[in-house]
């Protein structure tokens, strides 16, 4: 604006101007076009929906084609695509049988290099610059002749020599999010642009980077890898934005009915109070769908335990427990009336050899009327496996 004339001045109209934008759209109105210059919006990249159902993946070409290598793996990578839009990498592979990636007998890492620097990181597989590892099935640090399980994610430095030295970092911290979780014989992967590990502000701070997937015995042998992948990223238009607001983006409207559910592995909830209390002071749920809970989390110290971690004025949190459940079991804990629908607590299993079976899945539980917004509602509570 401050090239223009007075007179022209006078006449620019800024139009929509508000927060949403990267900056306001200026229409000019010239009586004469002595000269032009175009000004572009930056065109939003197209997301990928993480669904499961792979149908936004097939206009986007393979980036690597996998099927002619021979593997001694449990499985075979026959391809990986990639995408990005303006928050999100999104990443597709493809294998030739259907496979749980959290229920693997040994790791598959996908290894990345995330500024496309080869002088940041470290050198793993042959693959310099590497500066996080993202593990499916990481090895179990407890037991390391069994299996793994999940999902886990290594920070990589320069020196780092073993991916199981390096430090961990939350997956929750990268944005990895990751469908279907059940076995499948393709799997798609998103990570944010938006977030941060320690030592890089952004997860992305280049125009590209490069990702290469090592599957290794849990001796360390490599028993399958793709070759070296790289990806360019157009510039996004979402920049990294700090909430200032007065409002805590978890705070709920007193109308919201909030249910959170949470596999506390193993009764960690008693054993991390500190912990889980902090995380549940932030979410702040109505009510709490708990799995893994042991015969030591009983529901006196439940009870107690919420009520001063999360007191709600006026009310009292209750739980209900599931029986017949062996060493884990399930359970539900809310501040408003509750009721245990027993009827419902068995729900049969598939017969297998002839003898029907049962699992005992928890209760369904309704609430009666109390003096809320919500009237009265039905939440069942299961722990089902889904490991191929």
């Amino acid at each position: 604006m401050k090239h223009l004339s007075p007179p022209l001045r006078s006449i620019a109209t800024i139009m929509n101007a508000d927060i949403d934008r990267p900056w306001p759209s200026i229409i000019f109105i010239l009586p004469l076009l002595l000269c032009c210059s175009c000004i572009h919006k930056p065109t939003q990249l197209t997301p990928i929906v993480l669904d499961g159902t792979f149908k936004d993946w097939e206009n986007i070409p393979t980036q690597l084609d996998e099927r002619s290598e021979p593997t001694i793996s449990e499985f075979d990578i026959l391809s990986v695509r990639t995408h990005h839009s303006d928050d999100q990498v999104h990443v597709m592979l493809t294998l030739d049988r259907s496979v749980n990636l959290q229920g693997l007998d040994s790791p598959l890492n996908l290894l990345l290099d995330l500024d496309n620097l080869s002088t940041t990181g470290s050198t793993l597989h042959e693959m310099k610059g590497v500066d996080l590892v993202v593990q499916f099935s990481p090895p179990n640090q407890e037991s390391p002749s069994s299996r793994g399980m999940g999902v886990g994610v290594r920070r990589i430095t320069e020196s780092t020599r073993q991916i199981g030295k390096a430090p961990t970092v939350p997956h929750a911290a990268i944005g990895l999010l990751m469908a279907p979780t059940y076995a499948s014989e393709n799997v798609e992967l998103a990570l944010s642009r938006s977030t941060s590990i320690p030592a890089m502000e952004t997860l992305f701070p280049n125009n590209s980077f490069r990702m290469k997937w090592v599957h290794t015995s849990n001796a360390g042998i490599l028993t399958e890898e793709t070759a070296i992948q790289s990806h360019s990223l157009k510039p996004s238009i979402i920049a990294r934005v700090k909430d200032n607001s007065s409002r805590h983006r978890l705070a709920k409207n007193p109308s919201d009915l909030r249910v959170m559910t949470w596999n506390v592995e193993y009764g960690t909830i008693l054993k991390k109070p500190t912990l889980y209390a902090r995380i549940l002071r932030a979410i702040n749920p109505d009510v709490i769908l708990l799995q893994e809970l042991t015969q030591t989390e009983e529901p006196d110290r439940l009870k107690a335990f919420f009520n001063e971690q999360i007191p709600r004025e006026g009310l009292e949190w209750q739980v209900l427990l599931s029986s017949d459940t062996g060493s884990i079991g399930n359970g539900i804990a809310t501040p408003l009336p509750i009721e245990a629908v027993p009827a419902l607590s068995r729900i049969p299993e598939s017969t297998r050899m002839g003898c029907p079976r049962y699992r005992r899945q928890g209760d369904i539980t309704g609430w009666e009327e109390a003096p809320t917004l919500f009237g009265a509602s039905q939440v069942l509570r299961t722990h089902r496996k889904q490991r191929g």
